[in-house]
């Protein structure tokens, strides 16, 4: 099943739209669908996991033609969310960028710092299971290289491919 891409956040888009709110409220917007976008992409990652097992090639290409799409996207956020932290702290978009989440909810009011905390660990988790789900998809997609390469092999030694002459 594709993904229903207009379940996923786009910039701009949503709670994205409303610019009078604060820049704080507009930072906690672009965390919140990153985790969203991140859900998706560990949805896809399992499901792509089942297409390696199939060894369903087409499958395979689709789920990642999918993930392509859906980091775009997270880029698209993650650069947003530099902007705004670039804007909210007063500084450039480069020193922008190495300032995590953590380290700027120190700037936040407790009820935003509160909701941002618990996106942040929301995220980590996310990543965690991400990084646990591509690992697996690492070692099934090795398994299928394996298994195609020890075909080949066995065709070869018993002579067993045949020539196709025909025009």
């Amino acid at each position: 099943m594709p993904i229903r891409w207009t379940d996923v956040p786009q910039p701009g888009k949503g709670a994205m739209d409303c610019r009078t709110d604060s820049t704080l409220e507009r930072l906690v917007a672009v965390v919140r669908s990153q985790a969203t976008l991140l859900q998706t992409m560990l949805k896809l990652t399992e499901r792509l996991q089942q297409h390696l097992i199939a060894f369903d090639a087409p499958a395979i290409e689709h789920s990642a033609h999918e993930q392509e799409l859906l980091l775009e996207r997270l880029g698209e956020f993650e650069s947003e969310r530099v902007a705004i932290t670039a804007e909210l702290l007063g500084i450039t978009p480069s020193q922008a960028r190495t300032i995590t989440l953590r380290q700027l909810s120190t700037h936040m009011p407790e009820h935003m710092c509160k909701e941002l905390s618990l996106l942040v660990t929301e995220l980590g988790e996310q990543l965690k299971q991400l990084h646990l789900a591509n690992s697996i998809n690492r070692l099934l997609a090795f398994r299928g290289r394996n298994s195609i390469q020890a075909t080949l092999e066995f065709i070869r030694e018993r002579n067993l491919h045949a020539i196709n002459t025909a025009l």
